[in-house]
């Protein structure tokens, strides 16, 4: 089975996270590409993994593009995507944004595979001062009203991304 992963991405999480499902999936026939490169043709492809950052609440351009274009082909495939964002309480809402609802019917799985703030990955001083404006809220203040929340950056989480390399393998 070959399998295609297609992302785009900031700030390198969003390709980081393809590296490591490419991993996951071990000796699997696995293409890595990044959309905001190249576009590739899906004919050679029996499953079809994309994935976005959201920045401002929204999925990458590149991303929207494929699947807009791309759209009857990937229903006709085994078709997964993942997410990756800094904070999970709008996942629901940038997953419904990013993949259109017969996709999202037609989907072996749609993971959120977490996200970074990491002022350094940013690419310009305005976005590394929001970056570390963020991440210092979040230490000093917590991330939520309640006191008994512990306070925790967000992180790429390594469990959904083997889950998903999982329900791949079983195709």
């Amino acid at each position: 089975m070959k399998i295609l992963i297609a992302y785009a991405g900031r700030v390198g999480v969003t390709a980081e996270c393809a590296e490591m499902l490419r991993l996951a999936l071990g000796d699997r026939d696995v293409t890595v590409c990044d959309l905001s490169v190249s576009t590739p043709k899906l004919g050679e492809y029996d499953t079809v993994v994309v994935g976005t950052s959201i920045y401002y609440g929204k999925p990458e351009k590149a991303v929207v593009k494929f699947i807009k274009e791309k759209a009857s082909e990937l229903e006709s495939k085994h078709f997964a995507g993942y997410i990756c964002a800094a904070f999970a309480d709008r996942v629901d809402e940038y997953i419904e944004d990013t993949f259109p609802p017969r996709l999202r019917m037609a989907a072996v799985d749609i993971s959120y595979f977490g996200g970074e703030l990491k002022p350094d990955r940013q690419k310009n001083f305005l976005m590394r001062a929001i970056v570390r404006s963020m991440r210092n809220e979040i230490i000093n203040n917590g991330d939520s009203d309640d006191e008994s929340m512990v306070r925790i950056l967000p992180e790429i989480n390594p469990t959904e991304i083997s889950k998903l390399s999982d329900r791949l393998k079983k195709l």
